[in-house]
């Protein structure tokens, strides 16, 4: 018989090991016992559209069917766990975001992997919602550390599925970029570490100075609120 089964675990996607089954009950002891082992088995196992075994917790078993070695054929077996005691985790999601400096700390979900869908296992991919921030709204060649906010993972495509990933204990960043679309650009870089009111006062002045190559034409204060 089985006298136990050890607990085990695995990250969502990582091999599967159930835990070592502790057997009783083997004729004889020591060296002269019968040669006997078992391997516990997932019971009910709930796979992904990619076959890997669904985060969650599992109860473990053995049966006849799981027994290997000389005497093997001698014995029957037929054990559960009481309790789950194999647990499956959700794999982390690690987000790297970029987008055009906008005046603020906020990052959309759209500013991750594909607008919004970032990869999984293989081909699947999970839906980014939410809003993140970082601290500071300015553009700057260096990563900032991303505050989750609101961002968190939906079921995506091929199979892709929430419950399986989690954005806890990942490591988050987001980089704010020039924005093409002011002209010229919003932040010039050797004033990247200006204060929002000290930008505000430049383009002030700027706009009135409209036989500037750069800004002739250009509604500065439209960018000024």
């Amino acid at each position: 018989t089985a006298s136990d089964i050890a607990t085990g675990t695995n990250i969502y996607g990582d091999t599967v090991t159930p835990g070592t089954v502790t057997i009783s009950g083997l004729m004889a002891s020591g060296e002269n016992a019968d040669q006997v082992n078992a391997s516990a088995i997932i019971v009910n196992p709930v796979y992904s559209t990619s076959g890997n075994l669904n985060a969650g917790s599992y109860k473990q078993g053995v049966g006849s069917g799981n027994l290997s070695g000389a005497d093997a054929s001698n014995y029957t077996i037929s054990y559960t766990t009481e309790s789950a005691n194999y647990m499956v985790t959700a794999k982390i999601i690690n987000l790297d975001g970029t987008k055009p400096y906008d005046g603020t700390v906020n990052f959309k979900a759209t500013n991750f992997g594909d607008n919004g869908f970032v990869s999984g296992i293989g081909s699947e991919t999970l839906q980014l919602i939410g809003t993140g921030t970082v601290g500071s709204p300015m553009i700057s060649p260096v990563k900032q550390h991303l505050v989750l906010g609101t961002l968190t993972l939906n079921d995506g495509a091929n199979g892709g599925s929430g419950a399986n990933y989690t954005l806890t204990g990942g490591t988050h960043f987001g980089t704010i970029v020039n924005n093409p679309s002011l002209i010229p650009s919003n932040i010039p870089p050797e004033q990247v570490d200006e204060d929002p009111e000290t930008i505000r006062k430049r383009r002030r002045f700027q706009s009135t100075t409209p036989d500037d190559p750069l800004i002739k034409g250009v509604n500065y204060t439209s960018f000024v609120k």
